[in-house]
């Protein structure tokens, strides 16, 4: 719980987001590990980031300011408030109280909807953009930081390395050994 809490917040709080970390943030931390203790305790469920749902309303709160000097980059902002974070977990309180109705939504439409989300988030992955780096010619790499300052063997070998986790791990999903599937990803 802790290190996806730690991870979670290192996404949110990238330096380009230029957030600006208010007293609360180390009391936030401790509160978390406090209400983990207690929960496991008293057999409760933990605290969870909710790394995804994070990120998005990151992502969701960020504008690209129009007006800048030419050759500068457009400066990135994120407006922090927490009204929208409360109002979803509302809502996904209230969504307890649609079970019956959720139980006429088709499978076929709850799968359509998880692979549109995550083939519409594959473009934004710095593995995917990599991937697409092994079969393209060198002359026509984009011109990214990684591109630029990494020796393509080492780019390409560290793609490679990640493919081959991504299938060990994709291989010990599918096996009975499936259930220890998590101690993999330490």
């Amino acid at each position: 719980v802790f290190i996806e809490t730690q991870i979670t917040s290192r996404i949110v709080n990238k330096p380009e987001h230029n957030l600006k970390k208010g007293t609360g943030y180390h009391l936030n931390i401790l509160s978390i590990g406090v209400i983990s203790l207690v929960a496991g305790l008293l057999g409760t469920p933990f605290v969870c980031a909710a790394t995804v749902r994070c990120v998005t309303h990151a992502g969701a709160l960020t504008w690209v300011e129009t007006l800048h000097a030419p050759g500068e980059k457009p400066g990135l902002r994120v407006r922090e408030q927490r009204v929208t974070a409360v109002l979803v977990q509302i809502l996904l309180g209230c969504s307890i109280l649609l079970k019956d109705f959720l139980k006429y939504v088709p499978y076929a439409a709850l799968y359509g909807v998880f692979l549109y989300m995550g083939a519409s988030c594959l473009t934004s992955l710095q593995f995917y953009e990599r991937a697409k780096l092994l079969l393209m010619p060198a002359k026509h790499y984009p011109d990214l930081p990684y591109t630029r300052n990494v020796p393509r063997y080492k780019l390409h070998l560290f793609t490679i390395i990640q493919m081959a986790c991504l299938a060990v791990l994709w291989v010990v999903k599918e096996t009975p050994a499936g259930i220890a599937f998590p101690f993999f990803l330490m």
